[in-house]
Order: structure tokens, then sequence, then C-alpha cells
């Protein structure tokens, strides 16, 4: 990808990350975990011929690559059914290779989302693994 595309990327993402809280001592909203949840149901429902999906946060519409990135810090625990959904659809090559402790948090869990997501867009990883 040519250099101006990517700092086209990095900008939009900034820009859209704007639009949603700051981590408060690596704290989110309680509205930023459910997010994350309906960020993991879009990237399991993902059409792989289809644009990255979106979902809403307080009215706004925002890719689920934004809300990985913003939870990317968050030291909050994963709820049990975010990390159940999560597990059985991210390939456990990806989740050995992050190391998981027993109750990951969630920058833990962004970062293995943001990684699934970038080999899907690459188009390393169908659609149910």
């Amino acid at each position: 990808m040519p250099p101006e595309k990517l700092n086209h990327i990095g900008r939009e993402e900034t820009e859209m990350s704007s639009l949603l809280p700051p981590l408060h001592d690596g704290h989110a909203p309680i509205y930023l975990h459910h997010a994350f949840q309906d960020a993991v149901d879009a990237y399991e429902d993902w059409a792989l011929e289809t644009a990255e999906p979106s979902v809403q946060i307080n009215g706004k519409v925002t890719r689920i690559s934004v809300v990985f990135r913003r939870l990317w810090n968050c030291t909050d625990m994963v709820p049990r059914h975010t990390l159940e959904a999560l597990k059985a659809i991210v390939p456990t090559g990806i989740i050995h290779a992050e190391h998981w402790k027993e109750t990951p948090t969630f920058a833990e869990a962004a970062r293995i989302m943001r990684v699934a997501l970038e080999r899907r867009k690459a188009r390393l990883l169908p659609v149910v693994c």
C-alpha cells in the first residue's frame, strides 16, 4: 500500500477515535465494553467481499477497527460471554500467539481482534474459523 494511503488511513482512524471517549486510568465506560461486544459480533457476521463492518456508538457509526484500537490499553476484564464469542471466531493460533491470561483484559482481546481483522482484510483468514 502506498505511504500516502497509509497516512490517510491513520488520520481517518485518529479522527474517528476522537469521537470515542478516552479511557480513564485504563478503564472504559460501559458503553465501550458493549461496543466491543457489538464489534466482535459484527466481525463474526462480516462477509469477506464487503467493506469492514461498523457499529453504532452513542448514535455515531464507527468502524470495528476503531473500537478495537480505542480499547488497546483498557485494563478492564473481558466478560465471559464476550470472551467465549471471541474464542469461537478467532483461530487458536492467534490466541495462543498472544499468551492469554486466565482473565484477559480488553487490551489483550482488542489486540487479538485487531490481528484477526487485519488478516481478514488481507484475505488470509476465512469468514468462519
